[in-house]
């Protein structure tokens, strides 16, 4: 219950954070979504090594509830202290109901909620996968989801330089390619030190799929870059909640290196949308 409360609590910062910076600056919001995903993927890389160390001093389990806590009063204060700017001004409001209707919104919402089976799908089980069915040592397995983080975080950071020369919809075609070809290798591959070097690969691959997904769903409506980031984030969520029950119920039935062809699956749906995608063409009502 405590840790449903913590993550109830929480999970709206990230949503109001992006909604701001999308009203500020609508006309680079590939870019800078690019860099806000990026803190938020070097932050889930370096929240378990803070675990870690904590038992690693021998440690109780409470001191990263304290630990988490503390973070928590930081931005509380740096909330109340800092002066965030004011959104850009709307020039008409538009409803609820009619974004839940807009077609566009509603297949970025749709494709975010199936990203996240590539994303979460695969990480989640992944230091399990090695330890388990690989029979490596605990420390490897662990650090193999750093490495697939540090490729998310590579490519989100290399994401806000090539936009400034290549389109969103080309940057997703060419990079979930790119993922695909090392999912397929990661699994089809039995050397250990190629899967652990295609984890990065693969990171990198996914990386640019949510930012630009968000991107191009708040350019529906980008008067309203918060209500579609609502939306947007609820799907996010859906998906975190389906992919690893779902994963972990194949892993069960066939073990954990079989569900990886559904992540590989996910990346083909994830292509052929893309493909057929075509420019949002911003709402003013």
């Amino acid at each position: 219950l405590v840790v449903f409360l913590l993550s109830l609590l929480g999970s709206p910062i990230g949503a109001i954070g992006q909604s701001i910076m999308l009203g500020m600056f609508p006309g680079k919001r590939e870019r800078y979504l690019a860099f806000m995903t990026m803190f938020s993927a070097t932050g889930s890389f370096l929240a378990p090594l803070l675990v870690s160390l904590n038992f690693t001093l021998a440690l109780s389990w409470r001191w990263t509830f304290f630990e988490t806590s503390l973070l928590a009063f930081v931005v509380f204060v740096a909330v109340v202290a800092v002066r965030i700017p004011p959104a850009a001004k709307t020039v008409q409001r538009t409803s609820f109901l009619t974004i839940l209707k807009c077609r566009g919104v509603i297949l970025c919402a749709i494709l975010i909620f199936f990203s996240v089976g590539s994303d979460l799908g695969f990480s989640y089980w992944l230091a399990q996968y090695f330890k388990s069915e690989l029979h490596v040592s605990l420390r490897l397995a662990s650090s193999v989801v750093g490495m697939y983080l540090a490729g998310v975080i590579c490519g989100r950071l290399l994401l806000s330089v090539f936009l400034k020369k290549i389109r969103p919809r080309t940057i997703l075609l060419c990079w979930l390619g790119i993922a695909l070809a090392a999912i397929m290798s990661f699994i089809l591959v039995p050397v250990l030190t190629v899967k652990a070097l295609l984890c990065i690969v693969y990171g990198f691959g996914i990386a640019p799929v949510f930012p630009l997904l968000v991107a191009r769903g708040t350019a529906e409506f980008p008067t309203q870059a918060g209500a579609v980031t609502g939306v947007l984030y609820g799907a996010m969520s859906l998906g975190g909640m389906v992919f690893p029950l779902l994963v972990g119920t194949i892993a069960a039935k066939w073990g954990i290196g079989t569900s990886y062809f559904l992540c590989a699956l996910i990346v083909c749906v994830l292509l052929a949308a893309v493909l057929r995608m075509k420019e949002p063409h911003p709402r003013t009502a």
